[in-house]
Parts: structure tokens; C-alpha cells; sequence
């Protein structure tokens, strides 16, 4: 990274950009049955998660992707280590009340709706992996800030940086992939 690239970094607004990164990590973190009081695996919180991610980027400031906005790029970050802490062992984890109560009364764990992620997750990986996706940027823009949380275009077109017009366009691309993506989520079939 140049001097410019290091400047343009230290300028940008990070104060708003935790902000915004800290909002859809309260959002994936109720995925894995978390609110903003839980204690994560070794005694985290969501917002440790945030600030470790902007420390990954400030460490590692070459993983900058130019071409995909610097939130997104964070978000998914973020979303990733939430993934892992989701599959840590440690006993002193506390899930939220709101979880427990939408767990099924049989089930002591919320596996199902784990399940559910871990099923969004592979989907989102195998849309990302199709070579139609992946030869196009924009479409992998949208794909990003698909996974990141982003389903409504107000909120895709804030994500990718992309006209209205433009994310109208490749949704209408990502649904011919849809159902080829749908046969490989089916029981039994291979990633």
C-alpha cells in the first residue's frame, strides 16, 4: 500500500463505519443466538468482533479490496469470525434469552436455526463460486452484499456503490443462477 492508499485510509469516517458495521454485526450475531449483551466464546463481545476486524484491515491494509466499499468488506469479515466463534467450544458462552425462547423445547440447543446459517452460508459460497458470478465484479458486488445482510436494492446499491438501475439488472442474472444453486443445496448433493 502507497502513501495515498494509507492517507485515503486514515481519512475515511471510522467513527460512521463501526457504526455501520456494528449494526449488521448485532444482525448476524442473533443468527447464532446472540444479542448485545452476550458473552461470546473466550469472554467477547460483538463489538471486541468489530474492533478486531477494523484492526485486521488497519494491519493488513493490502486485503483492501478498492473495487468493493470498505464496509462490506468489514462486514463480511466480521460475519466470518462470528461463524467461528459460533463453533467454539467454550462453556461460558451466553445466548440470548430471545433465542432460547424461539428454540424448540426439546431442543437445549438452537441447532436448527444454526443449521438455517449454516445452509444460507453454503449458498451464499456456492453463488459466489458459480463461474458466472465470478467472471462478472459487479455481480460479485452484489453477491457480497447479499451475504452481508443487504436484501432490499436501497440497501445492495448503499453496499456495492451500484446504480439502482444496475443492481435491478443483475438480480435479474442471479435468478437464472438461482436454481442451479438450489439443486446443489438439495440432501445428499455434493458441494
Amino acid at each position: 500500500m502507497d502513501g495515498e492508499q494509507l492517507e485515503s485510509l486514515r481519512s475515511q469516517d471510522w467513527e460512521e463505519i463501526a457504526a455501520k458495521v456494528l449494526s449488521a454485526a448485532y444482525v448476524y450475531a442473533t443468527r447464532y443466538g446472540w444479542n448485545r449483551d452476550s458473552s461470546l466464546p473466550n469472554g467477547k463481545s460483538v463489538e471486541d468482533i468489530v474492533m478486531e476486524a477494523i484492526a485486521d484491515i488497519w494491519g493488513s491494509p493490502e486485503r483492501i479490496n478498492p473495487s468493493v466499499p470498505l464496509t462490506t468488506q468489514l462486514k463480511g469479515i466480521v460475519r466470518s469470525k462470528l461463524w467461528n466463534q459460533s463453533q467454539s467450544t467454550d462453556e461460558k458462552v451466553v445466548r440470548s434469552d430471545t433465542m432460547e425462547e424461539t428454540a424448540l423445547a426439546s431442543d437445549p440447543e438452537p441447532a436448527h436455526l444454526v443449521d438455517q446459517q449454516d445452509e444460507f452460508d453454503r449458498a451464499m459460497q456456492l453463488l459466489a463460486e458459480h463461474p458466472k458470478v465470478k467472471i462478472k465484479p459487479d455481480l460479485e458486488l452484489v453477491v457480497l452484499a447479499l451475504s452481508c445482510g443487504a436484501v432490499e436494492v436501497r440497501e445492495i446499491v448503499d453496499e456495492t456503490g451500484l446504480t439502482r438501475e444496475r443492481v435491478y439488472q443483475l438480480q435479474r442474472e442471479l435468478r437464472v443462477i438461482y436454481p442451479s444453486i438450489a439443486e446443489k443445496l438439495q440432501p445428499g448433493e455434493g458441494v
